[in-house]
Formats: C-alpha cells, sequence, structure tokens
C-alpha cells in the first residue's frame, strides 16, 4: 500500500483473474474453486509456481483507490494481460 503525496488516493496490490471486470467476479471464482472437490493442479506453462505457491490463474494487478470512497478501485494495470498474453503467445517455444 502506497499514499499518493496529497492524501487523496493510495494505491494497492492485489491478485485478480485477468478476464473478471470486478471484485464480485473474483469472489464467485474463488468460492466455485474452493467448493470443487477436485483439487488437483494442472501446470502447462512455467512459470507454474512462485516460491511457495501456485499462481492458480490470478495475476497481481495494481489498483488506486480514492480514500474518501467517492468512486470504485480503478485497474491500473487491466490492460498488461491482455499485452502479455498477445507477447507470450509470439514467443511461446514448444
Amino acid at each position: 500500500m502506497k499514499w499518493s503525496p496529497d492524501g487523496k488516493t493510495i494505491a494497492v496490490t492485489s491478485s485478480v483473474y485477468p478476464d473478471c471486470k470486478d471484485d464480485d467476479c473474483n469472489k464467485k471464482r474463488d468460492e466455485e474453486k474452493e467448493k470443487n472437490k477436485v483439487k488437483a493442479h494442472v501446470a502447462e506453462h512455467l512459470l507454474y509456481r512462485h516460491w511457495t505457491h501456485w499462481n492458480e490463474g490470478k495475476r497481481s494487478h495494481l489498483f488506486v483507490i480514492p480514500v474518501d470512497g467517492s468512486a470504485s478501485p480503478r485497474d491500473l494495470t487491466a490492460e498488461q494481460t491482455t499485452m502479455f498474453r498477445r507477447m507470450s503467445a509470439r514467443t511461446r517455444r514448444y
């Protein structure tokens, strides 16, 4: 978490599903995953494990939130996922 110099907003990172447009979608996906009896993990691409946890389809995004609650959190890295997918599709080697 980082405060803006003027103290009006804070920046935070959060792990989100790249195709989810809001927090309700992320919450629903997590709940569905938790309820699912299948707990297997299939790794199709490297980097599939980061230190002590699986990435499980989530990406770390940067959000800016007004301190006064006047607006919803704004995802500053939403387009990053699309760009990363395009780049990795071009450079993927099997």
